[in-house]
């Protein structure tokens, strides 16, 4: 049995309700305005986080699962799974996820959004919750959307149920019962039945459900324990480490696989260029040592590049008075188009810039086969994040480290 029984259940996707039929039927939803309020404000708490962190134990029928997750926005998640004894982990690192199992791995690319991320990560009623949250979407919005593709007429009533204590901790929280409206019968044939509970900080906590399958009951309960938001995680969290499984050869070790060159790596010394910027100075990455220095590889013609720079500005705004440098590293070809491109978006930091487009010297040092690409680096001259995907976070670690 699957630890995802409930959701198979509660999403009507269970072995009775996917039976193929030629018409969709009617949903009738009841939700108390306690219990919607409840959902809501939590959504808004976990969408206001940039990150979260956790431990989670699946019990069902005496049979435990035990996870340790940590996600950071807006793909950056590990999960690690120990399961009758067998370890297994995935690591998503913002470009690649990479599963674990025994002494080999896997890698895939990233789905287009996070909450399939988590699903295919962390299956279960938690990870289905999380994810939902974290992106700002109630997951009683998505439970219904599904509930309607259900084949029979069916009923989502959504009710507060009495306060509960468990371990100690004071829990109040919502019961949704999903239930077949049976057409041959007076009355209501029910399906699932599921219990989200949360704490006084609005912060997800126990899952529990019950559902049938044929003649049988299942009962599962899902307990989240030392949750934290916007934790500080170290720089190697969501690093994939192939070392000692049997495939390690196989991780991507060319600039074509990883879109940079492989010896950037956190933790290494970043490789040595010197250039002139466009008002002659030269820039060397030693010359910064004793500050964080942001390298930003770009052009005024990569569109991802531009709906980065209000992020990067907000960024250098925020920290150059305490210890940050930017320095550009343009890809452009027209001199004259990137000057102006600078005085007009007034970007402060220095720019080196050689109109060679992709054959540009620094970029080929530095192995770059995409952009925008960031590399920080810290007051030590040690490189501490590769194209992070939350950029403040990034240097705020940076400048905060000793």
């Amino acid at each position: 049995m699957k630890n995802s029984l409930f959701l198979l259940s509660l999403l009507a996707i269970s072995p009775v309700a996917s039976v193929a039929q030629p018409k969709v039927a009617a949903l009738q939803v009841v939700i108390e305005p306690a219990a919607q309020t409840l959902i809501d404000e939590a959504t808004k708490k976990y969408q206001a986080a940039q990150g979260v962190r956790f431990k989670l134990v699946v019990t069902l029928e005496e049979k435990q699962t035990r996870y340790s997750v940590s996600y950071q926005k807006p793909k950056l998640l590990r999960v690690e799974t120990v399961e009758e004894g067998e370890t297994t982990q995935g690591v998503s690192d913002g470009r690649m996820k990479y599963m674990v199992e025994k002494t080999t791995y896997k890698r895939e690319a990233l789905p287009e959004k996070a909450s399939k991320l988590w699903q295919t990560m962390l299956n279960n009623g938690t990870g289905f919750m999380m994810a939902d949250m974290l992106e700002g979407r109630s997951p009683l919005i998505q439970l219904q959307d599904a509930l309607k593709k259900a084949p029979e007429p069916s009923r989502m009533t959504v009710k507060v149920p009495p306060a509960a204590v468990v371990n100690g901790v004071s829990l109040h929280g919502i019961k949704i019962n999903y239930s077949v409206i049976a057409p041959k019968k007076n009355g209501v044939s029910p399906i699932a039945e599921l219990y989200l509970w949360f704490d006084k900080e609005g912060l997800l906590r126990r899952l529990s459900s019950r559902s049938v399958e044929g003649k049988r009951s299942f009962l599962m309960t899902e307990q989240i324990s030392e949750q934290q938001l916007n934790p500080t995680f170290e720089p190697d969290a969501f690093i994939f480490d192939a070392t000692g499984l049997s495939n390690a050869a196989d991780l991507p070790t060319s600039k074509e696989e990883l879109g940079y060159d492989p010896r950037l790596k956190v933790g290494a010394t970043p490789i040595a260029f010197e250039a002139k910027d466009m008002k002659g100075q030269t820039i060397t990455p030693a010359k910064y040592k004793g500050k964080v220095l942001l390298l930003d590889f770009w052009a005024t013609w990569c569109g991802p590049c531009v709906a980065a720079l209000p992020e990067l500005k907000s960024v250098y705004a925020k920290y150059h008075a305490k210890g940050l440098e930017v320095v550009g590293i343009s890809l452009d070809e027209d001199k004259n188009a990137l000057t102006s491109f600078i005085k007009t978006r007034q970007m402060a930091w220095p720019q080196i810039f050689d109109g060679k487009g992709w054959k540009a010297r620094v970029p080929d040092i530095y192995g770059v086969q995409a952009i925008p690409f960031t590399l920080v680096i810290g007051k030590n001259g040690k490189i501490t994040a590769v194209d992070p995907q939350d950029l403040e976070e990034a240097v705020k670690e940076a400048i905060a480290a000793k």
